[in-house]
């Protein structure tokens, strides 16, 4: 179910069940493009993290690396270890393998944004939707990342045990700025 989590995006429309489970936790589907993960076990070393892909839709590998790690998560050969609300930001351009249509969603991420749109308004969406993350998950330590980065590099999150190892933050969207740490949000089984 989960590795049709990206077509479904895509295509605008949830599928009928919004939520589900998996052998580790349980998901839900808030909106195209928007999937939080729920551990069933939360790992003493967890953070709440974000992990965002595709806010430019021409850059399309991490959203690759966000499509395996979620198929791993499926088949159980990763364990989810921290809530993790997973994010493609601008489904329009990705679907037409442009960096943006009309206006770069990078540049949106303000608190006082007036600017009217398709990318505007879904700038606003993200950022509730992060807003609403944090606070559904506001006693553990907060971390964002804009991909997987040990996804398919030599320290794998299946032999490191960790996913989210450096990881940046936006002020705009309510999160510390530039604060780094490791943390361990999906672990192979042992």
């Amino acid at each position: 179910m989960l590795g049709q989590w990206l077509d479904w995006s895509l295509d605008g429309q949830l599928p009928a069940a919004s939520q589900g489970v998996f052998a580790s936790g349980t998901y839900h589907l808030h909106a195209p493009g928007i999937l939080e993960l729920i551990p069933n076990q939360v790992s003493s070393a967890a953070h709440a993290c974000i992990y965002s892909a595709a806010v430019h839709g021409n850059e399309t590998a991490p959203v690759e690396l966000v499509g395996e790690w979620l198929s791993g998560i499926e088949a159980g050969s990763v364990t989810l270890g921290a809530p993790v609300l997973v994010i493609l930001g601008n489904l329009p351009a990705l679907k037409a393998q442009q960096r943006f249509l009309t206006t770069n969603l990078n540049r949106l991420f303000n608190r006082d944004l007036d600017a009217e749109g398709e990318e505007p308004d879904r700038a606003r969406e993200l950022m509730t939707a992060v807003d609403n993350f944090y606070a559904r998950h506001s006693a553990l330590p907060s971390c964002t990342t804009t991909c997987i980065p040990p996804l398919g590099i030599a320290d794998t999150p299946f032999r490191s045990g960790t996913l989210c190892r450096v990881t940046h933050q936006y002020s705009t969207v309510g999160l510390v700025s530039r604060r780094r740490h490791a943390s361990s949000i999906a672990s192979a089984p042992t």
